[in-house]
């Protein structure tokens, strides 16, 4: 493929992720996380929720659909950060 199709951005405050990490409630990135992900999550909790969450909906919007008005699911992407 050798054309852009579509262009996603979306932006999140990290504050909007800060109740679910100051009470340990995970279940917002489980929801959000494949298994891949959330086996290697390191440092800042909040941030990468944030940007896990903001990834996905840029993408999506890139294809024209949302998570909510879709059969597409967060899990169904998965970001890997780091390696070679």
């Amino acid at each position: 493929m050798n054309e852009v199709f579509g262009c996603g951005i979306d932006l999140e405050e990290l504050s909007r992720f800060d109740k679910y990490i100051r009470n340990n409630d995970y279940s917002l990135m489980e929801d959000i996380c494949t298994e891949r992900e959330l086996m290697n999550v390191d440092g800042d909790k909040r941030a990468r929720l944030a940007l896990s969450f903001s990834c996905k909906e840029a993408f999506l919007k890139a294809l024209g659909v949302s998570w909510t008005n879709s059969n597409f699911s967060l899990k169904d992407i998965e970001l890997l950060f780091g390696g070679p």
